[in-house]
């Protein structure tokens, strides 16, 4: 049945998480709709960027040329959906009868499988 084939992301095929600067994941990408709403809060009546926020990541950053900070920001993300995607599948075989494994080749596991098309840093104007 369709049902028992469905994806648990529902933003098939990208992936949306949240992850706190400290590396914890606050939205899995089965929250998308929660991240989302944070974002549209934050962004509220803002029509462009800030310039401060933007030279202020720039400086942290130098230019994009030291992304350590980010690259592990990114690490934990991928963390966060093999290990989500995993539960919600075997959670999938407790509810249904019907219910299918994704193939192997579909699962999340690594960085590897991911093409990394946008990323936001939310920041405190200095």
């Amino acid at each position: 049945t369709t049902a028992a084939r469905r994806t648990p992301n529902r933003l098939q095929p990208y992936f949306l998480t949240y992850v706190r600067s400290d590396g914890t994941v606050r939205y899995t990408f089965r929250q998308a709709k929660q991240a989302l709403s944070l974002f549209q809060t934050l962004a509220s009546g803002a029509t462009e960027a800030i310039d401060a926020l933007e030279d202020a990541f720039d400086r942290e950053t130098a230019h994009g040329r030291q992304m350590e900070k980010y690259e592990k920001l990114l690490t934990a993300a991928v963390r966060s959906i093999s290990r989500t995607f995993g539960r919600a599948q075997q959670q999938a075989l407790g509810w249904s009868r019907n219910a299918v494994l994704a193939k192997a080749s579909e699962q999340p596991n690594d960085e590897a499988d991911f093409e990394l098309v946008t990323w936001l840093v939310l920041g405190a104007a200095p």
